[in-house]
């Protein structure tokens, strides 16, 4: 049985939720990383000072974590389910610019 048979079986899926893949990975990767490593929430994160200049801010902010472990994990759960609802909806074409 394939991936997509499964998914489509056991969640209703019609395609798989890629792009909400993508997303958890990094997310999950980075807020990690930004538990273990001190000073890294601080120089990703986005605060008014840090945008003159720091421009890469504006989206690394999306994929840290401020809210410590409990916070992580519940984003990531968060982003698991209403990211999958969200890419059947609308695809993932679509999905892509509303993250």
């Amino acid at each position: 049985m394939t991936v997509q048979a499964l998914a489509r079986q056991r969640f209703g899926f019609q395609r798989l939720p890629v792009a909400t893949a993508v997303v958890f990975v990094v997310t999950a990767t980075t807020s990690v990383l930004g538990l273990v490593i001190p000073g890294m929430l601080e120089g990703w994160q986005r605060t008014p000072q840090g945008l003159h200049g720091d421009w890469w801010r504006t989206f690394t902010a999306v994929f840290v974590q401020d809210g410590g472990v409990a916070g992580t994990v519940s984003n990531l759960a968060f982003l698991l389910v209403m990211g999958a609802l969200a890419e059947q909806v609308l695809g993932a074409g679509r999905w892509w610019p509303a993250s």
